[in-house]
């Protein structure tokens, strides 16, 4: 199965991640650890990743660590100056990316399934007959 993802902005974990200390979080939340894995990649930082989400870089470093520990493999190599995939980080990265775009189509189309259809919306009405 082929998957291209394009962007990676999971509404309802980012508020969830927002409005949440990692300190407080449930140990081993697989999507916010898998978010906060993709977006150290994508911003080629636990620095940067961390702003987008109003965590402290160590927050985010331990969620990825916590990730690795969980799947007991190393998903990156970590340095003072970069962070660079492993192997298995590489498949990790992209498959994760493929599985959050589709949570994303899947609320969005919750959103589009909640919204009339039609250009005029059908609103039921009570009358009585005489």
């Amino acid at each position: 199965m082929q998957c291209t993802c394009f962007t990676i902005q999971t509404p309802a974990i980012t508020t969830f991640v927002n409005n949440i200390h990692m300190s407080s979080a449930p140990k081993g939340n697989k999507l916010v650890e898998m978010e906060l894995f993709v977006a150290t990649i994508e911003s080629g930082s636990f620095s940067l990743a961390a702003r987008h989400f109003c965590m402290s870089p160590s927050a985010v470093s331990k969620a990825v660590a916590r990730l690795e520990a969980r799947l007991r493999v190393t998903l990156l190599n970590r340095s003072t100056r970069k962070l660079s995939l492993t192997p298995a980080g590489e498949s990790f990265f992209h498959r994760s990316k493929c599985l959050l775009s589709e949570l994303d189509d899947i609320e969005a189309g919750m959103t589009q399934d909640a919204l009339p259809s039609g250009p005029c919306a059908s609103i039921p009405m009570c009358h009585s007959v005489n």
